[in-house]
């Protein structure tokens, strides 16, 4: 997260959304419902999967069952009610929104360049 955030994905990353997704508003209208839908205490990831090698979203629910088999998580939205609760209360539109803004997408960049040299076997 940064407060100087592009507010857009740059460098690899950027491209890759646009290959996997569309274009980078469909994209982000996927993972902004995803977030929405989740109940309880879970997240919203981006993550990129070294044996498809594609980028996939995953959502996630009730932490404690919580397993990420076969990706990289790239992007984490956390979308436990600690997480907004303070200064949302219960509007996680606006939280999802809001966060957008504050996205490092340099570092999510990073991340996925690091991620695409890892190669695993198909099974």
């Amino acid at each position: 997260m940064t407060p100087e955030s592009g507010k857009k994905p740059v460098g690899e990353i950027a491209k890759r959304i646009t290959k996997d997704f569309g274009s980078w508003g469909a994209f982000k209208d996927i993972f902004t419902k995803a977030a929405a839908s989740v109940e309880g205490v879970g997240w919203a990831i981006l993550a990129w999967n070294p044996r498809s090698g594609r980028l996939v979203l995953q959502t996630f629910e009730k932490h404690q069952l919580f397993q990420i088999a076969d990706i990289i998580p790239l992007l984490v939205l956390d979308m436990w009610e600690h997480a907004y609760y303070l200064q949302y209360k219960t509007n996680k539109n606006e939280y999802i929104d809001n966060w957008w803004n504050v996205v490092n997408w340099d570092d999510v960049n990073k991340r996925y360049m690091e991620g695409k040299k890892v190669k695993w076997p198909l099974f």
